[in-house]
């Protein structure tokens, strides 16, 4: 051990994700001997496989495995020390440095380890006006534990587990009636109406009147319901390796031949600026019957063209004046004047076909997601569910993500495969599948995989 050990304000504790090849995991805290040292694979506490370097010096050292942990698990390396004194200083005895200095270090590391196991507690916020000292219920079965009407004591809730599942599946059984009753009151409204003839006010009653109106409830009135009794029922236990959300920034309107790209809209450049939109932009059909992407410029003038690239070069051979290229690598869609490629504009926000004069569909809207070229991208804040194994009671266990840049994966050559997405990557893999059994993506040698699955190409 060095003479005297430097206590820095650092955590006692570091956390990896493994990646199947490295063994070695470093730790900046000083231990004192290498029982001071906590491992963990996951939930599970290691106590050989491995070796220690770096004890009794201040920057701390590493945890060296024999083999290297499997890819996806988590290592956590935690001091833990036996609180005591471990000298006592006599009367008139000796006063050494080295010995106070020693006590002094071992009772500050002592103090950083309650501190970090205290950070892991239950608290109430410093501004809290009821902060005071509140007891846990004794343990009931199938029990939530809940706060009282006045919010001052935790207790046992009154509704168990089994009773909550029961509750769930009325509340199904209600949806499922209530959709019914959907189908049936359409079914309804479309034989009055066509047995109305002349009158068309009765018609009207039956598909969207009030309940004024229309006592029995029309078929507006129903889907209504409907909607009302679904609202708050998406059980994310029941769901993984799925997406969950995506963001409806682009506005889009589509009235009598004229596309219209609505005021209140955002898009994204490549690099993930964003371009908000003030006022509306139209746009009719061109001389030629054929399929469009739309763009907008930093000046929030809008382009189209029916050909568009993406690669880390410029496209060479046959080009039109309006041609657009993503830029792999400088994450910039650029559009050919006529002789070279210039500007910052917007990726694609839509794809649609023209016939003459007029705009007659739009066949894609990009929100959340999209592509130009050979280049799939997905936009901030798409959110979804990362399978990550089962609960001990066998329930899923998920991991929630979100998006917070734009991603992109190019793919150059013909491709089939799975596309997976995090909050920070987007990737086309071919050689990964979903083990419901353990609830994870399994790559081809049968690791796991921590990805979710959102697509194919």
């Amino acid at each position: 051990m060095s003479e005297d050990i430097i206590i820095n304000a650092v955590s006692p504790k570091v956390r990896y994700i493994a990646d199947g090849i490295t063994k070695s995991f470093s730790f900046v805290f000083p231990i004192f001997s290498d029982q001071d040292m906590d491992v963990y694979i996951d939930d599970t506490l290691i106590k050989s496989g491995y070796s220690i370097t770096g004890v009794g010096t201040s920057e701390g050292g590493e945890v060296i495995f024999n083999t290297a942990p499997k890819n996806g698990k988590s290592i956590t390396l935690l001091r833990n020390l036996e609180i005591k004194r471990t000298s006592d200083f006599q009367e008139s005895g000796a006063f050494r440095a080295k010995a106070i200095n020693y006590e002094l270090d071992y009772q500050i590391a002592c103090l950083q380890q309650l501190n970090e196991q205290i950070s892991r507690s239950v608290s109430f916020p410093p501004y809290s006006e009821n902060a005071q000292t509140v007891n846990l219920p004794a343990p009931e079965n199938g029990k939530a534990i809940v706060w009282d009407n006045n919010g001052a004591s935790l207790r046992n809730s009154n509704l168990a587990y089994d009773d909550l599942e029961q509750l769930m599946l009325e509340t199904k059984s209600t949806v499922l009636a209530s959709e019914q009753n959907v189908i049936s009151k359409e079914a309804l409204a479309k034989t009055h109406e066509q047995n109305a003839g002349a009158s068309k006010e009765e018609a009207h009653k039956w598909a969207v009147g009030t309940i004024q109106e229309q006592p029995n409830g029309s078929a507006k009135y129903w889907a209504e319901k409907a909607q009302v009794a679904t609202t708050g029922t998406l059980n994310e236990s029941i769901l993984t390796n799925c997406i969950t959300k995506i963001p409806q920034d682009i506005k889009l309107e589509l009235v009598d031949g004229t596309l219209t790209l609505k005021a209140g809209s955002k898009v994204y450049r490549g690099d993930g600026t964003v371009i908000n939109i003030t006022s509306d932009k139209m746009t009719t059909g061109g001389a030629a019957s054929n399929k469009k992407f739309f763009f907008v410029g930093g000046d929030q003038n809008i382009y189209f063209t029916s050909h568009v690239y993406s690669g880390d070069t410029a496209p060479s051979g046959t080009l039109y004046v309006g041609d657009m290229w993503y830029d792999t690598t400088n994450k910039i869609v650029k559009r050919y004047n006529g002789s070279s490629w210039e500007g910052s504009y917007s990726l694609p926000i839509c794809v649609y076909t023209t016939s003459g004069s007029e705009v007659t569909s739009i066949d894609q809207i990009f929100n959340g997601f999209g592509y130009i070229g050979s280049t799939i991208f997905a936009l901030p804040g798409v959110e979804g569910l990362i399978p990550n194994g089962r609960n001990t009671d066998g329930s899923l266990n998920n991991t929630k993500f979100k998006t917070s840049r734009v991603l992109s994966q190019t793919n150059e050559s013909t491709y089939k495969g799975n596309l997976a997405i995090t909050s920070t990557s987007f990737v086309a893999s071919s050689y990964t599948e979903y083990n419901e059994d353990e609830n994870f993506n399994k790559t081809s040698s049968g690791e796991n995989y921590p990805w979710c699955f959102c697509g194919g190409v």
